[in-house]
């Protein structure tokens, strides 16, 4: 609440993320601790001061606390929506086309649905749809900007008794990719969902959800043998994470942006980059020496536009 972005209204599921790792690989974790985006950023957790969950742990392992907080993501959209809703519109992929000015650069889009047509003029454009980036770029006529899409199978746990628990497991590989990262949520109802992604999630592609449902059951019961997963119901659903190809398919690191033809496109590449990616953008427009001009009907948008709205959870 003390920037350019009021974001009272978000719910923190979770003060800080965990990092569990085996105890026999506790001679391997001096390397990986100090990779890069790592180093000093991870502190041992001394088992007197254990979340209840690993306090139960039958068997032995270290655990280690992140500096990172956990936000409901469903609550976030809606705080940073909440005061865009008259600006926030969709529109069906073949409704549209852009036009370009006497100088090849890209000057508007044109709406035209059989009912209404109009145009909107801008001074820049900004792609940032993830998935929908590639079709926009190929719309647009782009040649510079390439989006990628990394498939992923991800597993959902739901349960009355699961306990609340952030945490990455770490594997004997010591790839930046944890063999298991849980996140918890709550469906409509209010029962606990453990959201599991990580290498179950990347390796799990070429399965079909009896098999990577099988895996994800046996993976939970090795980590935490403590737990009984009788009660719970599993399920899972594939979706495609969206990132810049800037490297033929290599996995970007940070927030990507690229300018092409009076375009941005950009890719946060994870939520928790979504505002250094915000930095890049605002830091480009500063550069450009773009001057703000007055909205024309913009209010009348709505009257032709249907609103969009936020989606809801998978588990929902």
């Amino acid at each position: 609440g003390e920037s350019d972005m009021d974001l009272r209204g978000c719910r923190v599921l979770s003060e800080h993320y965990y990092m569990w790792s085996d105890s026999g690989f506790r001679s391997k974790l001096k390397t990986f601790l100090g990779s890069k985006s790592l180093s000093g950023r991870v502190s041992a957790v001394d088992e007197k001061q254990y979340p209840d969950f690993f306090k139960l742990a039958t068997v032995e392992g270290t655990l280690y606390k992140l500096p990172d907080f956990v936000l409901d993501t469903a609550s976030l959209l809606q705080v940073l929506a909440g005061k865009q809703r008259e600006h926030i519109f969709r529109l069906a992929s073949e409704s549209y086309s852009f036009e370009r000015d006497d100088k090849n650069q890209v000057s508007a889009i044109a709406i035209a649905d059989g009912k209404k047509e109009f145009s909107i003029e801008a001074q820049r454009f900004i792609f940032s749809a993830g998935k929908g980036n590639k079709q926009l770029i190929n719309d647009a006529g782009l040649e510079n900007a390439k989006s990628q899409l990394r498939p992923l199978n991800m597993v959902y746990v739901k349960g009355k008794n699961l306990p609340k628990v952030f945490v990455h497991c770490i594997g004997d590989s010591f790839s930046l990719t944890p063999k298991l990262t849980i996140t918890s949520h709550e469906d409509v109802d209010g029962t606990t969902v453990w959201y599991l992604g990580g290498e179950l999630a990347e390796s799990g592609v070429a399965k079909d959800r009896e098999s990577q449902i099988k895996a994800a059951r046996s993976l939970l019961h090795n980590l935490f043998p403590w737990m009984d997963f009788e009660e719970t119901e599993f399920n899972c659903f594939t979706i495609d994470r969206a990132e810049a190809n800037i490297n033929n398919n290599y996995r970007p690191e940070d927030a990507f942006c690229i300018e092409e033809s009076n375009v941005f496109v950009a890719w946060p590449t994870k939520l928790t980059l979504t505002p250094n990616l915000a930095d890049k953008i605002i830091e480009r427009l500063s550069v450009s020496n773009l001057t703000p001009t007055p909205t024309a009907n913009h209010r009348g948008l709505s009257d032709v536009l249907e609103a969009a709205e936020i989606a809801t959870s998978r588990w929902d």
